[in-house]
């Protein structure tokens, strides 16, 4: 029983540790990259306070910058919206592409870019 146990143990992690494939033929579709996009947007400055009394800032901390991700595919008719992005990718480029349930993969430069779709709308005319 053990034996069987560690044989599909084994099976089971060396299926999670597979590299993606990066053959064409798994990415039938064809998606065309719309705009992609990183911004930051700023804290606003820090946690320090100025005590009147005494006279003196207390220490404070500085607010984190945050950063912000977009990729925008259209594939057909529809435009797939994605919060992150691949830095393998060009705007205006055509790459091969796989739709599964909530994820897009990406074949770019001989390697696969996965992405969450957050939504989805139809491409205008």
């Amino acid at each position: 029983m053990t034996k069987k146990i560690a044989a599909l143990t084994l099976i089971v992690t060396t299926f999670s540790w597979a590299k993606e494939s990066t053959n064409p033929a798994d990415f039938p579709l064809k998606a065309h990259l719309i705009s992609t996009e990183t911004t930051r947007s700023h804290g606003g400055g820090t946690t320090s306070s100025y005590d009147y009394k005494t006279g003196q800032w207390s220490n404070g901390t500085v607010n984190q910058d945050s950063l912000s991700r977009r990729s925008e595919f259209q594939i057909d008719n529809v435009i797939y919206i994605s919060p992150s992005r691949c830095r393998d990718t060009i705007a205006g480029t055509d790459y091969p592409a796989r739709l599964e349930k909530d994820r897009l993969f990406v074949l770019a430069k001989d390697k696969v870019c996965k992405m969450r779709i957050s939504g989805t709308r139809e491409a205008g005319k």
